[in-house]
């Protein structure tokens, strides 16, 4: 089982490695990536692949493979029942479960992959996620709730090394 964690939950770690200035630097990044092993990676959005511009229209090269299988693998996962007045979610773990959660970027909800305060997300259009008009210029990928970078931990001695 491979588990995410944010890095600011390890503020602690981190804490060793900062300077005295409040701003985190690159080489503060790196002291926490050697002390975690390596296992500081960048967040991206799950479905960065689509898309060609990134927030404020920086350039990004789609990659067509992996855009066409999350375009695949994206149906639609939650269904709004009215007699229930609830949100159910549709179990198919060869689609939904398994796959998105093989990628930091992707969130069983994908409302929660948009930033609540501004609206910023990075999503395909969910009644059908082969239109490429949600994710051709001007859309842009935004980063949304994603957090920029996170440690990838696979072991419960990856936590227990650094708590």
């Amino acid at each position: 089982m491979v588990a995410f964690v944010s890095p600011f939950a390890l503020l602690g770690v981190l804490s060793k490695f900062v300077s005295a200035s409040p701003i985190v630097t690159i080489a503060d990044w790196r002291a926490l990536n050697q002390t975690v092993g390596g296992r500081l990676h960048y967040g991206v959005p799950f479905s960065q692949p689509c898309f060609s511009l990134l927030t404020g229209g920086l350039p990004n090269t789609p990659n067509t493979t992996e855009c066409a299988e999350i375009q695949s693998r994206n149906e639609d996962h939650c269904t709004f029942s009215p007699l229930l007045s609830s949100i159910h979610i549709e179990l198919n773990p060869s689609y939904v479960i398994v796959f998105r959660s093989q990628h930091f970027g992707a969130y069983e909800i994908t409302q929660w992959e948009t930033c609540q305060t501004n609206g910023d997300d990075c999503l395909l259009d969910w009644k059908n996620p082969l239109n490429s008009a949600a994710f051709s210029p001007p859309q842009q990928c935004r980063q949304g709730s994603v957090p920029n970078l996170y440690v990838r931990v696979a072991t419960i001695f990856h936590l227990l090394d650094h708590i």
